[in-house]
């Protein structure tokens, strides 16, 4: 059953072009790195590198936000 499910998935992707909605709490920026990531053509998504560096300025970013709402 969730095979099915996902295959689903992938073929609203590749077929339609079609892509997840937005998670309502996933932050624009990821949203948008994910978007990057589905691009059909393999040389339009992010590589690897880029990836962990994108979300380790993310998690910087991020974590600096909420201790800084802490001290408030």
């Amino acid at each position: 059953m969730a095979c099915e499910i996902w295959l689903q998935i992938l073929q609203k992707i590749d077929r339609d072009s079609e892509q997840l909605k937005r998670p309502k709490d996933c932050p624009a920026d990821v949203y948008q790195l994910m978007q990057q990531c589905w691009a059909h053509r393999p040389q339009d998504r992010p590589n690897f590198s880029a990836l962990k560096d994108f979300l380790r300025e993310v998690k910087l970013c991020y974590s600096v936000q909420y201790l800084t709402f802490l001290t408030l």
